[in-house]
């Protein structure tokens, strides 16, 4: 068997959604231990890239669904793609911010929402 067929093979196991979704689920704990135990306030770019983690998590749900249908497989795989795209956008546009300071482009803090949303 080839790399990609053993790729195919895998994904249409609930195994490679479920660990997908584990993934997220870790991450997106990580992110609250460091807010709430480390208190580190999140800025508004990263609550934008949580999202997208959340896009990814959802895309874990329809795959696990029934990863042996190929429509639902492709539909998880599709959001997957697109929030994984998005996330990707949203994290080279942080680091940028980060790197390349500017008075025009900040990173502000997530100040004017209330406090149960962060």
């Amino acid at each position: 068997m080839t790399l990609l067929s053993n790729i195919k093979a895998f994904s249409k196991t609930r195994l490679s959604w479920g660990l997908l979704l584990l993934s997220v689920i870790f991450f997106e704990l990580c992110a609250l231990f460091f807010q709430h135990v480390m208190q580190l306030a999140p800025c508004v770019m990263c609550i934008y890239e949580r999202v997208a983690m959340f896009g990814i998590g959802g895309a874990a749900l329809i795959g696990i669904i029934n990863p042996k249908n190929t429509l639902i497989r492709w539909l998880g795989l599709g959001a997957w793609g697109a929030s994984s795209i998005k996330g990707l956008t949203l994290s080279l546009e942080h680091v940028d911010y980060q790197f390349n300071p500017s008075p025009f482009k900040t990173c502000d803090l997530f100040v004017t929402f209330p406090d149960w949303l962060h």
